[in-house]
């Protein structure tokens, strides 16, 4: 897989040597973010296949530049299938193109490839009925999806469109959406065309016969399991296999010998006071990540290394790792947004190890991000990472003590023992106790719950087991009465003890009704007074924030907490500037 950047595009090259290719049309918002792995493994699948395949990430989406809400996103995405299009030819020498659009990326592949021409054949996967229809569907995912109310919400400023678990696609796209229409193409768009739906097969095929061209229809099995949480979502094995025997089908043989793809200089991308360079690294080069660094800056210094939070890619929920990375960029710090091997856009383990997102084993992809920073010349280096990613950023600072920092956000567990699910920790999670605490007198709760719409037992389970975890706690202090004995107890307290005592930096951040709260409380006292208390230890809570920090107010607190970390107070910052 190689990295490349056409016009304000990011994108990824799986080359191949044959003479037909592939360019895929990625969903958008949450629902490309769920399947993006899925993505991943579909242009591997067709590498394999001998058709050259190109993905990427349209204007304003994921590692391209640009904004959600800029105007003109319509024509800025259509000239990005376009750009596409000619990048893979001259990349590779193709002489057929073939397009492969999911959802969104179904419609907008069709209308480019229907005004443009020059496109061989079209696989159209899950398209909506319209641009129209697209907006409604929207609307009711994002209604579903709408974050839980915190004890101190603080919602963000009304926003003009349509939001869904913090992805945004603003009112005039939608508007500029509703001229996409089955009915109103110019023309067919290719000779060949697949549809891959379980949702109105039919519709389609009366649409397409009245352009003059017979499709072919094919089952999606597994289309629900793909675009969902990319923490739960799972890779459609049966449709990828269909669909790349369809590609394949009638494609003239590779060229023998062929050059798989030349060579091509780095892939950069630049912003305000910012550039970008889309990188492979480690064993067999089969780690992914996105160096960002302060425009005209020296190479070296200082830089923040984000890890996978969950089954998340290195752009972030709602695309929050990749602002944050600009944002610190813009301010001096350089950072490396990176997938480890099974997640997001970096390749499967070679071992054929299971996919875990609690993994010892990704320590050693933390230690290949290190040695690639430390030979382009960067010093010292701060990890970071949310939930799951903040346990490996913790363990590995434990583990590599080239590691200087670790930022940990909405930590939900210090120690992971074999044989614990995922699944029923991500089904059973709970707030923290001081949110129940908090509601026991509001009458809506009591009317929710003799409703049935919360889990009454279950929440009192868990809030028994840790009133048992923090009585056992207190009994051992007193029992111990001394802090060194406890520590001897405590191998979280201890480890906390050892990377203070060594100079390592720790900042705990967490969302204020977050329940990881109460698992640092477990092992670090109430409001994890005893890490504070720690030199070098900081924590902050962010209010009216969810787990994953969903809201725009949410994911800007944590960024000035993180600024704050790196590199001071914004009186230090403005000095700093000053003397610049």
């Amino acid at each position: 897989m190689q990295p490349l950047t056409f016009g304000p595009c990011a994108g990824w090259l799986h080359p191949a040597c044959g003479t037909r290719g592939v360019v895929l049309c990625a969903a958008h918002g949450f629902e490309e973010f769920g399947a993006r792995r899925g993505w991943r493994m579909l242009a591997d699948r067709l590498a394999a296949a001998g058709l050259p395949t190109l993905r990427f990430d349209y204007p304003g989406a994921a590692d391209s530049l640009g904004g959600e809400q800029d105007p003109e996103r319509l024509a800025a995405w259509r000239a990005s299938i376009e750009g596409a299009i000619q990048a893979l030819r001259d990349r590779t020498g193709v002489r057929e193109v073939y397009l492969v659009g999911l959802r969104l990326g179904a419609l907008l592949a069709a209308d480019v490839a229907a005004r443009s021409g020059g496109v061989s054949g079209i696989a159209l996967l899950a398209p909506p009925l319209s641009g129209r229809a697209y907006g409604r569907e929207l609307a009711a995912l994002s209604a579903l999806m709408a974050p839980p109310g915190t004890s101190a919400a603080v919602p963000d400023e009304p926003l003009d469109g349509i939001e869904t678990a913090g992805f945004v696609l603003a009112r005039t796209t939608l508007e500029e959406l509703k001229g996409l229409d089955w009915r109103k193409l110019p023309a067919a768009p290719a000779p060949r065309v697949a549809v891959m739906t379980d949702d109105q097969p039919a519709a389609f095929a009366t649409a397409l016969r009245s352009l003059g061209v017979e499709p072919d229809l094919l089952p999606f099995p597994g289309r629900a399991d793909l675009v969902r949480d990319p923490t739960t979502s799972v890779v459609p094995e049966a449709a990828w296999d269909a669909l790349a025997a369809w590609l394949a089908k009638g494609a003239a043989p590779a060229v023998e010998g062929a050059a798989v793809a030349p060579l091509a200089p780095p892939a950069l991308l630049a912003g305000p006071g910012w550039t970008e360079e889309l990188a492979t690294f480690g064993p067999s080069s089969g780690l992914v990540g996105v160096l960002n660094h302060p425009a005209g800056a020296p190479a070296g210094g200082p830089v923040l290394l984000v890890l996978n939070a969950g089954g998340n890619s290195h752009v972030g929920w709602a695309r929050q790792t990749v602002d944050l990375c600009r944002r610190l960029a813009a301010r001096g710090a350089a950072s490396l947004r990176m997938d480890m091997l099974g997640f997001g856009d970096a390749a499967e383990p070679s071992d054929d190890r299971p996919r875990r997102v609690y993994a010892d084993q990704s320590h050693a992809d933390v230690a290949a991000a290190i040695d690639w920073l430390k030979a382009r010349g960067y010093g010292s280096v701060t990890v970071a990472g949310q939930c799951s990613a903040a346990y490996r950023a913790f363990h590995s600072a434990m583990a590599d003590p080239r590691i200087d920092a670790v930022v940990m956000l909405n930590n939900q567990i210090f120690a992971w023992r074999d044989g614990m699910s995922l699944d029923a920790a991500m089904r059973d999670s709970f707030r923290a106790t001081s949110f129940y605490l908090s509601r026991a007198g509001d009458g809506a709760t009591w009317r929710r719950l003799f409703g049935g719409d919360i889990k009454a037992a279950g929440i009192a389970a868990e809030l028994a087991r840790r009133g048992v975890r923090s009585l056992a706690n207190r009994m051992a202090q007193a029992a111990k009465r001394g802090e060194s004995l406890e520590q001897a107890r405590n191998p979280v307290r201890r480890a906390f003890g050892a990377l203070s005592a060594r100079g390592a930096r720790v900042l705990l951040v967490y969302s204020e009704d977050d329940g990881g709260r109460d698992e640092l409380a477990r092992h670090m006292g109430p409001n994890g007074r005893d890490a504070a208390r720690l030199p070098g230890l900081s924590l902050r809570i962010i209010a009216g924030a969810d787990h994953n920090l969903t809201t725009r107010r949410a994911r800007d607190a944590f960024a000035r907490c993180v600024e704050e970390f790196l590199l001071g107070s914004e009186d230090a910052l403005a000095r700093r500037s000053a003397a610049r």
